[in-house]
Order: structure tokens, then C-alpha cells, then sequence
């Protein structure tokens, strides 16, 4: 914050080397994400987080969730729900990529899913919800989510249901 606020004033360009993702996505108007002395992919902190150019990027940046879909008369079929297929043109398998902080957590007794582990993080709440696959083959284990929660209630294993925003890789 104090670096920035020197250095955006006189219009210098700076090449900070950094491991830490806060840090680069707060100060950086753009980034390059390196791995093994390569650039896997350059643009700005919104661009890498929203639109990762792999698996990998996406990982890297943050906690990623990777559901399995098949794409099917221009939306993709997952265990979680049905998306439009945004440029997936040709594949019939695709990996679904759902930030855990884009996912709704809501009691439903008829849900497929359920809550197996909870974390306090200060700021907001981790939880491990365990998928019925919905009979896909190699669903992960778990699906991760951040959730505000303002009582702090503690969680029990019951059925979830899911709701949000999704993008798809």
C-alpha cells in the first residue's frame, strides 16, 4: 500500500518480484505468472484469477474447485448443475472451474451433498462439502467453499444444496 502510493504518483514503471499472490494482486496493474522460469500467462490480477490460461494458473492464484462436465447442445452438464458452454466448441469433456468463494451454501434436506469439515478463516468460513457425483465418474471428494458467516454458527452434516456464479475452463 505504501510502495504504490509512492510510486503510482510518478508514473515509473516497477518490476516487483514477489511469491506472495496478495501482495501482487494488490499492488500490480499487471502480472506475469511464471512457472519454471516461463510465463504461463500475463494480464491483470482480474485476468489471472478470473480467466486462467490452465489448471495450474488456476490453482496457483487460489483455491479451485474442478467439477467434471460433458458438454452437450451448448451448455455443460456437471453434478452440481447445467452452464452454458463458453468456448469449449469441439470438446465433449471439459473440467469446470468454481471458485469456492462463488458458491452458496444452503440447508436442503433433499440435496446430494454433504458438509464435512469447517474451518474458521477470521474473515469467513471454510467448508469441505462432500458430492454425491450425480453419476459421473471422478468427481473430487470434496468441493471447497468460502462463506461469510456473521453467527458463527457451527456446522452439521446435513444435505446441501448449491447455488452461484460458475466459470467454465
Amino acid at each position: 500500500d505504501e510502495v504504490a502510493a509512492i510510486l503510482r504518483p510518478l508514473g515509473v514503471t516497477v518490476i516487483l518480484v514477489t511469491h506472495d499472490r496478495e501482495e501482487a494482486f494488490s499492488l500490480a496493474d499487471r502480472i506475469a505468472l511464471m512457472r519454471d522460469g516461463t510465463i504461463v500467462q500475463e494480464g491483470t490480477p482480474e485476468e489471472l484469477y478470473q480467466s486462467p490460461a490452465s489448471r495450474w494458473a488456476a490453482e496457483f492464484v487460489d483455491a479451485a474447485n474442478f467439477v467434471p462436465g460433458t458438454v452437450s447442445d451448448g451448455l455443460v452438464l456437471t453434478p452440481i448443475g447445467s452452464f452454458p458452454a463458453n468456448g469449449v466448441a469441439g470438446a465433449s469433456t471439459v473440467d469446470v472451474l468454481v471458485r469456492p468463494e462463488l458458491l452458496e451454501l444452503a440447508p436442503d434436506p433433499a440435496g446430494a451433498a454433504e458438509v464435512v469439515a469447517r474451518e474458521f478463516r477470521g474473515h469467513d468460513v471454510f467448508y469441505r462439502v462432500l458430492l454425491d457425483d450425480g453419476g459421473f465418474k471422478d468427481v473430487p471428494a470434496h468441493l471447497m467453499l468460502h462463506v461469510f458467516e456473521p453467527e458463527y454458527a457451527s456446522a452439521v452434516r446435513q444435505a446441501m444444496a448449491f447455488g452461484g456464479l460458475f466459470l467454465a475452463i
